[in-house]
């Protein structure tokens, strides 16, 4: 979690300019599934964290969400 967060940070800071042009926000929406001790396929793990990653995007941008 701490990774994905500096993530955030890092590129919510930088400067994405095309052609001299105005510069372009980027922001990220991620989300993160945990085993928690379960014995999970791989695909549950994905669909967990892809459910977390659009409740991240409905929540506003620049977020991280971890799957409950």
């Amino acid at each position: 979690m701490e990774v994905a967060q500096r993530l955030c940070s890092t590129v919510a800071e930088a400067r994405f300019v095309l052609s001299g042009e105005t510069p372009i926000p980027v922001t990220l929406s991620i989300g993160i599934s945990q085993l928690n001790g379960q014995n999970l396929p791989l695909f549950s793990l994905l669909n967990e964290a892809d459910r977390a990653m659009y409740d991240a995007k409905e929540a506003g941008r620049n977020r991280l969400v971890v799957c409950e």
